[in-house]
């Protein structure tokens, strides 16, 4: 008997100094949410209660509003955050962005048809954060189709989901200079699921299953390539310490992606690739940024058919679109960009406009 009462009485003397430092029944913590239109207030509560997690936060004392306030705009929802701290409550007042997109699409290239395209871009499908884009591009020997889906918190969890298709026709040149040197017309239908892990606000990774069809068409006395199809692995990893500012994320990011051919239909030796992508930007002063990014692209076995198409974009400006059929590739690209249109409290789906130099 007595050592059963000195064993409880043990027992409650650890829960009554738990209780005084803070780690046994906790305070309860109430957070409220206003001004919120159109996004769902459990969705912005879940944002809260998550960093209190992460960081292990029981008591309102030890709340970083800074930081809380940058967690919640990095979703890219909100215009205006603002959070208040007292004793055991965290107030959040917010101001909705207009997160439903149009993206009109004009693409002139020399030697290719104009192509015209529309997106419709949702980054707030349903008020819970999730996207959804839809769209395509056109021309009068071109077309591209797209839709995609994602949940970058399914159920509230640290899990994301992803799921996109598209099916494009597209006629690509390969060029030495000016000169068109080789082209194929091809026809591709592809389709992938992805599934991702949060390990930390700073580091996501993710898994994607994808499979492609490839129909090529002949283009002009061009040898016609051979059909085949493939299923390939990607893995993703993202290390992300940028905070979002009006139109760009100031801070650094690095993005590693490794992709590997599981399957194909014919008989060259399946192909695997990398990607490294590097972004730092840097606000200086009356939101104009400073934007450095270097891109660097790799790829091992595979035929003329699985050779990385560059050009037009960020690092290959000047390069005619998917005008360099490269196995390695090393481009850096430096931007200024300075606000011109409208302040950041600007109603409507309307995004800055800007002028930048490379």
């Amino acid at each position: 008997m007595p050592a059963k009462r000195s064993a409880a009485v043990l027992i409650l003397s650890i829960c009554f100094f738990l209780w005084g430092t803070g780690w046994c029944f906790p305070e309860e913590i109430t957070i409220t949410v206003k001004g919120n239109a159109r996004t769902k207030t459990r969705f912005v509560g879940n944002i809260v209660r998550d960093y209190l997690e992460r960081n292990a936060i029981v008591d309102t004392a030890d709340v970083d509003a800074a930081a809380l306030r940058d967690l919640i705009l990095n979703k890219e929802l909100f215009s205006e955050v603002k959070v208040g701290v007292s004793p055991g409550r965290i107030d959040i007042q917010v101001k909705d962005r207009w997160t439903l997109i149009p993206i009109p699409i004009v693409n002139a290239e020399s030697d290719q048809d104009t192509r015209y395209g529309l997106f419709l871009y949702e980054r707030n499908f349903l008020g819970y954060g999730k996207t959804v884009v839809l769209g395509g591009m056109f021309s009068r020997s071109q077309s591209t189709y797209f839709g995609l889906y994602e949940d970058p918190e399914i159920g509230f969890s640290d899990w994301l989901f992803r799921v996109q298709a598209s099916r494009s026709a597209d006629i690509s040149y390969q060029y030495r200079r000016d000169e068109k040197v080789f082209g194929d017309d091809r026809l591709i239908n592809s389709g992938a699921l992805t599934l991702g892990y949060q390990w930390s606000s700073d580091f996501l990774a993710s898994t994607t299953l994808r499979a492609e069809q490839f129909h090529y068409r002949r283009l002009s006395d061009a040898p016609v390539p051979d059909d085949y199809r493939i299923i390939k692995g990607e893995l993703d990893l993202e290390w992300d310490r940028s905070r979002f500012r009006f139109y760009y994320k100031d801070g650094f990011r690095a993005q590693v992606e490794l992709e590997h051919q599981l399957y194909r239909s014919d008989s060259v030796k399946k192909a695997y690739a990398a990607a490294l992508m590097v972004n730092a930007e840097k606000t200086l002063f009356r939101r104009q940024a400073l934007q450095l990014q270097l891109t660097g692209m790799a790829l091992e076995k595979g035929d003329q058919r699985d050779l990385i198409r560059v050009g037009s974009q960020r690092g290959f400006r000047g390069v005619p679109d998917s005008g360099a059929w490269v196995d390695r590739c090393a481009a850096a690209a430096f931007d200024y960009q300075i606000p011109c249109g409208l302040p950041a409290s600007a109603p409507g789906p309307w995004r800055p406009l800007w002028t930048q130099a490379i």
